[in-house]
């Protein structure tokens, strides 16, 4: 198996001066094991050299330089382990869709890594919502074969983009202040969950399992509705029940 991690934050953070954007480019580069991005652009292909002399350039497409009403920059590593597609608009929140791969994703240290990362960037740039898992867990998560109306076959992505409600429980959710005021901390704390990390103004961190590819699939599956059954199944989507109406938490719509 491919290991393979995506993190994603739907945020409502504004990048509205190059301060701003090169804090965030700052604290990637200084993610050193995890990060490390060495090429920028605008879209794919990311092929523009990412240094001190050409950061400026970055800043400025991240923070939408020179009117800083929207902004979108996309990094990758050397090694191609680290993907990072991040945007923000001042009007509507938007989703920053970080990537990680490699061998060492398959053991405990590279978990660690990664949720002292999601605690770290959580805490730094606050998110509504936001969640961690392995790439067929989003997968199960989100995405559901289809067929057009001229009989060719695809896969659709539902759920995946914050329309209000939250998009699921991951196998790290990330839940932003306003998220955390409605359930309350202490409920969140006493959820059956490996660990209720405290993000201060990001919210709170939920670990859900230790190995966050065990148990099974399934059960994995089963253990994240369970948890969002506990705080409330009308506020998650779910890809078995994909058409309900949902209900949003104060502060998300």
């Amino acid at each position: 198996m491919e290991h393979r991690y995506w993190l994603i934050l739907h945020s409502r953070h504004a990048f509205k001066t190059e301060a701003e954007a090169k804090r965030l480019l700052d604290f990637l580069e200084q993610a050193k094991g995890i990060a490390q991005p060495s090429y920028f652009d605008k879209n794919e292909p990311i092929g523009k050299a990412l240094n001190a002399k050409t950061q400026p350039n970055a800043v400025a497409l991240l923070s939408g330089a020179p009117v800083h009403k929207l902004g979108s920059v996309m990094l990758r590593s050397k090694d191609d382990r680290f993907l990072a597609d991040i945007k923000w608009h001042s009007t509507k929140p938007l989703k920053w869709l970080l990537e990680f791969k490699g061998d060492a994703l398959g053991e405990q240290a590279g978990w660690q890594a990664l949720i002292a990362f999601a605690e770290e960037i959580s805490k730094e740039f606050p998110a509504i919502a936001g969640g961690c898992a392995h790439y067929e867990d989003w997968k199960a998560k989100h995405w559901r074969d289809v067929v057009s109306a001229g009989g060719a076959a695809g896969v659709q992505k539902v759920g995946f983009d914050f329309r209000g409600p939250l998009t699921g429980v991951y196998w790290l959710t990330i839940l932003g202040a306003d998220a955390v005021a409605h359930f309350g901390k202490a409920k969140l704390q006493a959820l059956p969950v490996h660990a209720c990390m405290d993000l201060g103004a990001g919210g709170v961190m939920l670990v859900m399992r230790p190995d966050p590819l065990a148990p099974a699939l399934a059960e994995r599956l089963t253990q994240d509705r369970a948890v969002a059954a506990a705080l409330g199944s009308e506020y998650f989507f779910d890809i078995t029940n994909a058409e309900r109406e949902l209900k949003v938490i104060p502060g998300l719509g």
